[in-house]
């Protein structure tokens, strides 16, 4: 109860009763017994709270506080409680109505069910509570589904439970009613509203009292004048629009209004007093560096954070040069930063071929600077997100400058690709910076190159679907995306295909060495009888027959699976099982892939022949026990993500750092060890049209309600140009990051396997440090819902696996082997299994 005790106190200031409904209430708080009928569920520890109080209370004089603390490793992924007492039939009503309240500045999303006594806890109808930051909120649940399911047994148990969460919560729930035909709830009384109108004053302080350090410190600068005085005006106009946004949230609560717009403002207002504190940090660090225009301000970032143009706080690093490190075959970026403090501004980027100091340099092209454009949010997000508004992702390659508008911060994308045979050393390449069309200041990149190669295909089985619409169909348009894809580490394929896969691309990405995965073909597609649900499996083998022949034909078997049941439960479970079962007996080599709800992975006896099972990531994390029992049956267990799960699981929509892909691809691939990922669309698009201005776009990102990014890693541009977004940017680091942990790995291997008596000293401290450093520190990565968003954290690790790599006495190593494919165990598990058997 922290947050609302923090905010104000409120313990006199609600104890009154306040009746605001005329019938009884069904659950009275204020009974000596109302405790004894709530309670915590067994698994629900580490610090969850439920607990009678009259702290709130808005039908009686108590009511009923849930708390429970932000999710850490080993705590309850699903904090939850339950009533249990006799209620008695809800047949003679049409709704429940309830009151919920959170006095926190993160809002707070529960599961309920509800039913008769004795059934299973979440048995009854589902209903999705969502309440919003420093809301009361009247809940009204309809109750045709629970009526016409159990008529009129009495009802005996309500079951709430929330997700793993990235903040705390404390919630807090009164005045439960049944409401007839026609009823509704009654308005807050005169005496709650009077509470209401008492909320305002103390909130606004509470706001001014947490924000107002930041503007302390601009006072006491070295700015001059002018400079000070416009930070100190952005502060107080950021501020007040706070306090205006507040108001407007307290008075929807007076009024019994719930209005996301005011949310919205309050939340990105608040955002927004803290950016004057980056703002004046940025401005001290350009004034000490340049004095050529002390109101273009410029800083350098990693690729792994995301700038939006306004609103939140931000911190960038100025300097006249930037470092990126990279192997051979590797890609690697860096941002700079633009922001014109109080003139609208034009910035150019030209970039200079990357030079060492004998001569030798990158061809032509190598490295390139792009505009980061700008897609909007509109609305609020299914979990915490920092703002609603516009976010940065769509790399604009067709665009080396744009204007500035005056405050607004603008990324540049600068990215380097290293070719396989490119010399190892230290480079060195200016950045030319135009300003309104002027020559106006010359940056350096300096890049070094590593003395070790990675794979031209992805080190990690996956698979990304391409789709099929009317630009997948268009050959010249297909193969150019498809050599875009091969940047990124991803093959062109399709997990919902109904036609033939493109045999000719496939041919090139097997002769190039960039073939993994391929999907010959969803089940069960035209073979399931939709009147009677059941596989005709003659017309499915025909189907799938010449695909098979093709493939042999082409030497590429090992790489080919089929695809299906997408996500079914068990009532398709038999079909599943017909299906793989005809399918493997035919082709044997083809393995079987499914997302099939099915929670024991093949191991349970209703589904045998499937070989890659892919559950969700907080699937996979909750049951290993589960993963280890079907691997030991000799299944792959890859993971997925989609629309879910939400933070603080991993993902990585729109409004998450863009870390969490890199993350994801790399250290977790290597702490985890999936024997692969799936993904189920690199661009869902809707009805956009293709980019062709920026860095503002038209683009509307939501891909279902409220999530934003899902299934859209990729852009069109002018003429359908491919156009990368920074969340695949950091896919693909994440793949390579993976890629250096086998590459270690494997010197690990060779260097334990050396004859006994033949290692060096060097080799055996090297093998000592080099274990240490193979290891995914904790503080980096926990689990799928508890890792690090601070990108120096993953730089520095990064620069660990550098060190052991380069430093180790054998080099000539290749983790993957000449036919890498959709089957291929995780190398990193398959090496620590080895070594238990020695």
């Amino acid at each position: 109860m922290k947050y609302f005790l923090a905010i104000v106190s409120l313990l006199a200031l609600f104890g009154a009763s306040a009746m605001l409904c005329a019938p009884a209430p069904l659950i009275d708080f204020d009974r000596d017994d109302a405790a004894a009928h709530w309670q915590l569920s067994p698994e629900t520890a580490g610090g969850s709270r439920l607990e009678l109080t009259e702290t709130f209370a808005t039908a009686g004089n108590r009511s009923l506080c849930f708390t429970t603390p932000r999710w850490t490793d080993g705590a309850p992924a699903y904090p939850a409680f339950s009533f249990h007492g006799d209620l008695g039939s809800f047949q003679a009503y049409d709704q429940l109505a309830f009151d919920l309240f959170n006095p926190t500045p993160y809002g707070v999303q529960f599961g309920m069910h509800i039913g008769p006594a004795g059934i299973a806890r979440d048995a009854g109808p589902y209903y999705e509570l969502k309440i919003r930051p420093y809301q009361l909120k009247r809940v009204v649940l309809p109750l045709a589904e629970l009526n016409a399911r159990f008529g009129a047994e009495p009802i005996g148990q309500f079951y709430f439970y929330s997700m793993r969460r990235a903040f705390p919560a404390e919630v807090y729930f009164d005045n439960f009613r049944l409401l007839k035909t026609g009823e509704k709830p009654a308005p807050y009384s005169r005496e709650v509203k009077n509470r209401l109108r008492k909320w305002m004053t103390p909130w606004k302080a509470a706001v001014s009292e947490e924000f107002y350090p930041t503007k302390v410190p601009i006072h006491s600068s070295a700015l001059t004048e002018p400079y000070k005085q416009f930070l100190i005006g952005e502060f107080d106009r950021t501020h007040q629009e706070c306090l205006n946004a507040l108001a407007k949230v307290i008075q929807n609560n007076y009024d019994g209004v719930d209005d996301d717009a005011a949310i919205i403002a309050f939340q990105n207002s608040r955002q927004n007093m803290k950016r004057a504190a980056s703002l004046l940090q940025l401005k001290q660090d350009n004034d000490r560096l340049f004095q050529d225009d002390p109101d273009l301000l410029l800083a350098f970032s990693d690729a792994m954070t995301k700038y939006p143009p306004r609103l939140l706080p931000f911190a960038a690093a100025v300097g006249d040069h930037h470092l990126i490190r990279l192997a051979r075959n590797e890609t690697e970026a860096a941002q700079l930063l633009a922001l014109p403090l109080t003139r609208d501004t034009r910035i150019e980027l030209q970039c200079g071929t990357p030079q060492r100091a004998d001569g030798m340099a990158f061809p032509d092209g190598a490295l390139t600077a792009s505009v980061v454009g700008f897609v909007q949010t509109t609305k609020l997000a299914p979990f915490d997100a920092p703002i609603v508004g516009w976010y940065p992702d769509p790399i604009l390659d067709f665009m080396t400058g744009c204007d500035i508008a005056a405050g607004d911060l603008q990324s540049f994308w600068l990215r380097v690709r290293a070719p396989e045979d490119q010399a190892p050393g230290r480079y060195t390449a200016k950045l030319e910076i135009l300003k309104d069309g002027e020559r106006w200041r010359t940056l350096q990149l300096e890049i070094e190159v590593l003395p070790f190669t990675l794979p031209r295909h992805s080190p990690l089985p996956s698979v990304i679907s391409f789709g099929t619409d009317k630009l997948s169909k268009d050959p010249e348009k297909r193969r150019r995306w498809s050599h875009f894809l091969d940047d990124y580490l991803i093959g062109m394929d399709d997990l919902y295909r109904r036609d033939a896969p493109d045999f000719e691309i496939i041919e090139r990405l097997h002769r190039e060495r960039r073939l993994v995965a391929f999907n010959l073909g969803n089940i069960p597609g035209d073979a399931l009888d939709p009147a009677t649900r059941q596989i005709d499996v003659g017309k499915l083998l025909a189907r799938f027959r010449p695909l098979y022949e093709q493939s042999r034909a082409l030497g590429v078997l090992n790489h080919a699976y089929i695809y299906g049941f997408d996500e079914v439960e068990a009532a398709d479970f038999d079909n599943l099982e017909t299906c793989a079962a005809a399918l493997h007996e035919a082709f044997p080599e083809v393995a079987i892939m499914t997302t099939a709800w099915d929670h024991s992975l093949g191991t349970d006896g209703r589904i045998n022949s499937v070989d890659i099972w892919v559950p969700k990531t907080e699937r996979y994390a909750r049951d290993r026990s589960a993963v280890e029992r079907s691997r030991a049956r000799g299944n792959r267990v890859w993971y997925y993500i989609c629309n879910f799960p939400v933070p603080p699981h991993i993902n990585w929509f729109i409004e998450q750092p863009a870390m969490t892909a890199r993350l994801l691809m790399g250290v977790m691939s290597e702490k985890f060890q999936p024997d692969g990922f799936l993904y189920y669309a690199l661009r869902i698009w809707w009805d956009n049209q293709p980019i062709t201005d920026g860095p503002y776009t038209s683009w509307w990102p939501e891909s279902w309600y409220n999530h934003h990014g899902d299934g859209l890693l990729a852009y069109p541009g002018p003429d359908d140009q491919p156009l990368a977004g920074i969340r695949l940017e950091n896919y693909r680091d994440g793949l390579e990051d993976f890629a250096y942990l086998c590459i270690l790995n494997a010197q690990i291997a060779a260097t334990e396997a050396l004859p006994a008596g033949r290692s060096s000293a060097e080799q055996l401290q090297w093998l000592k440090t080099a274990r240490e450093t193979a290891v995914i520190p904790a503080q980096l990565v926990r689990h799928l819902a508890d890792f690090s968003c601070l990108p120096a954290e993953l730089a520095a690790y990064r620069d660990r696996l550098i060190q052991a790599i380069v430093s180790s006495e054998i080099q000539d190593v290749d983790p993957w082997g000449p036919e890498f494919d959709v089957r291929s165990f995780h190398q990193s598990r398959q090496h620590q299994e080895n070594n238990h058997e020695k």
